[in-house]
C-alpha cells in the first residue's frame, strides 16, 4: 500500500513527460492568432478564427472549424493563464476575458 501511495504521490508531483512541449505548443498557437490575426481574448467576437480557418484552407492545409479554432485558442488561454485581468488600480479586475454568448432562446410568450 505503502508503496503505491509513493507511486502516485511522485504522478501528481511530476508533470507528464510532454508538459513543457504542450505548453509551448500552446504558446505559439495563442501568440501566433494574438500577433499575426490579432486575435483579442476580451472581445465577444472574433473574426480572427475565420481568418485562420480560411488560412489553413488557402495553404491546403486539413481544414478545422471556426468553433474548433476558437476551442483551441480558449484552451490555451486557460492552461496559460492568459491575458491576466486588467486592473482598475486598486488590484480589482474591471475587464475579464469575454464569456461565448449562450445560445439558449428565452422560453416562449417572453
Amino acid at each position: 500500500m505503502a508503496e503505491l501511495e509513493a507511486d502516485r504521490q511522485k504522478l501528481a508531483d511530476d508533470p507528464p513527460p510532454n508538459f513543457k512541449e504542450r505548453q509551448s505548443l500552446l504558446t505559439l498557437v495563442l501568440g501566433m492568432a494574438v500577433a499575426g490575426y490579432t486575435y483579442n481574448p476580451r472581445a465577444l467576437r472574433n473574426v480572427a478564427t475565420r481568418d485562420i480557418v480560411d488560412d489553413l484552407e488557402r495553404k491546403g492545409l486539413p481544414t478545422v472549424s471556426q468553433e474548433t479554432v476558437l476551442k483551441c485558442l480558449r484552451t490555451a488561454m486557460e492552461e496559460l493563464d492568459w491575458p491576466p485581468p486588467e486592473e482598475d488600480g486598486d488590484g480589482q479586475s474591471n475587464v475579464s476575458p469575454a464569456k461565448r454568448p449562450s445560445r439558449k432562446r428565452p422560453p416562449a410568450g417572453r
